[in-house]
């Protein structure tokens, strides 16, 4: 009965031990025909104990040549650090790393290596597939660069720049200038919604505004603390990993609104006082066309702007004088005299006298003529009184 027992034992062990050889040559055919780069490599020492034939034509060695090696002239880690590494490999789950190889001719490439633990030969090695990943590795660097380069030219540009999906609406990031004209962080600009800092009264939709690159509009930002912040805003739509983006761009126009309110306070100051002067105030272009006159003008002399639009600053004086005043407006125009006798003639053909004082300046940055007419009308007529 024992020895049934026994038999039965040794079977089974004998059995298991065919098992165990078969699944193993198996597994030499497998690794031996793989295309996939493996090694098998002993842990403790790090020597190279097999090489698939992809292996030999990845790293550019013979046979021979790599099983003489130890992993550590091929891998660019230190050994104390590569043992680190593999320490953390259990016996029943493998782990992922990447890492540095050199090849025959000197070339490093960037690889991954899924490593395992298995029994192999009759002892427990390290089970190595390495994947080479160096051309992923420049796309990304390459990608990153990009990205980094991107970064620092919108982060340079002295105007609020926001990138916005375009399918969210919701602001990716924003450089210094936005951020600043937001009055947050941009990590807490990040992620909210862009059309919630836009003044949906005065500004475009963010949609009407997509891919118009050569449009630009006023409108406001509307910072959390409910402030209004006069700006100019242009948004064009680009591609950033294959989705498309909104990049807007956004130039507080503060001080410019600042300077118009001047400017035309400048101006209403400037008519007033034009308004209030008894004399006929007349600004013309250096060819004789109006480009501005004062309410005494339209009343004595009866001219509508609409008439203005059709005549000649010369057109003022009578007929028969014109030729004269175009020699003395000549005569101003190269600044050799600065006054002219002659009248003007209304539209309905009174002769109204006046001494007339001229000079050439600017008006909205472009050259005029600026004319001032004092009217003679009530002294000449109390020279003939008496």
């Amino acid at each position: 009965m024992v020895f049934v027992l026994l038999r039965r034992a040794d079977h089974g062990i004998r059995a298991q031990h065919e098992m165990m050889q078969e699944r193993e040559r198996l597994y030499r055919y497998q690794f031996a025909h793989s295309s996939a780069v493996m090694l098998m490599i002993d842990g403790s020492s790090g020597s190279i104990v097999d090489a698939n034939d992809a292996a030999l034509a990845f790293y550019g060695y013979s046979r021979e040549k790599i099983l003489a090696l130890n992993i550590n002239q091929i891998n660019d880690l230190p050994v104390s650090e590569w043992k680190k590494t593999i320490a953390s490999i259990g016996d029943e789950y493998g782990e992922r790393f990447a890492f540095r190889h050199r090849l025959a001719d000197g070339t490093v490439r960037d690889v991954e290596v899924a490593d395992s633990r298995i029994p192999y030969g009759g002892q427990k090695l390290l089970h190595s597939i390495i994947f080479d990943v160096t051309q992923r590795k420049r796309a990304e660097n390459a990608l990153r660069e990009s990205e980094d380069l991107q970064r620092m030219l919108i982060d340079s540009i002295d105007a609020g720049v926001v990138i916005v999906d375009d399918e969210t609406g919701l602001i990716e990031r924003v450089n210094p200038c936005a951020a600043a004209l937001l009055a947050q962080s941009p990590d807490a600009i990040a992620g909210s919604i862009y059309q919630s800092y836009l003044s949906s009264a005065e500004t475009t939709e963010l949609s009407e505004m997509q891919g118009k690159s050569d449009q630009s509009e006023e409108g406001f930002i509307v910072r959390k603390d409910g402030a209004r912040v006069p700006i100019m805003r242009s948004g064009r739509k680009i591609q950033i990993g294959g989705r498309e983006k909104v990049l807007e761009t956004l130039v507080n126009i503060t001080p410019l609104k600042k300077a118009e309110g001047k400017l035309r306070e400048s101006e209403e100051n400037f008519r007033t006082f034009f308004e209030s002067i008894n004399d006929i105030i007349v600004v013309a272009t250096p060819d004789g066309r109006f480009i501005f006159t004062n309410g005494q003008f339209h009343h004595k002399l009866g001219y509508s702007s609409e008439d203005l639009r059709e005549m000649h600053l010369l057109d003022l004086h009578p007929a028969n004088r014109r030729e004269e005043a175009a020699s003395i407006f000549a005569s101003m125009l190269r600044g050799e005299r600065s006054s002219c006798p002659l009248p003007l003639s209304s539209k309905t053909g009174t002769i109204v006298p006046v001494d007339t004082r001229g000079w050439f300046g600017r008006w909205n940055g472009e050259p005029c003529f600026f004319g001032i007419c004092k009217d003679l009308s009530a002294e000449q007529e109390a020279q003939e009184r008496f």
